[in-house]
């Protein structure tokens, strides 16, 4: 199966509007105040479980799929402290692999 550029091109957009908005929000506030705050309000946990549960949705579909077992807990460990970024990295890197399974 051959792999469209659109895809490459979406998630490579989408890491990037991410890893800009994590600068961004790097500069404009501090993280623990901010996780205070969303920790508080009642959407901010729905939120935050929502990402997580999705994380680990995503790890576990890594960890199914990626080869090496050392470097599929690696990539999952590092969504959990880094978040999506990662998980579109490894998209990125195995997309191709991915969509020809």
């Amino acid at each position: 199966m051959r792999v469209s550029p659109i895809f490459s091109i979406v998630l490579g957009l989408a890491g990037s509007v991410l890893a800009i908005a994590i600068i961004y929000a790097s500069g404009a506030a501090s993280f623990s105040q901010s996780l205070a705050l969303i920790t508080h309000d009642p959407w901010g946990l729905v939120t935050l479980i929502d990402l997580y549960a999705g994380l680990i949705f995503a790890g576990i579909l890594i960890f199914y799929l990626e080869g090496c077992k050392p470097s599929a807990w690696l990539w999952l460990v590092a969504s959990l402290f880094l978040g999506n970024i990662v998980t579109a990295g490894w998209f990125l890197l195995r997309g191709r692999r991915l969509l020809a399974r």
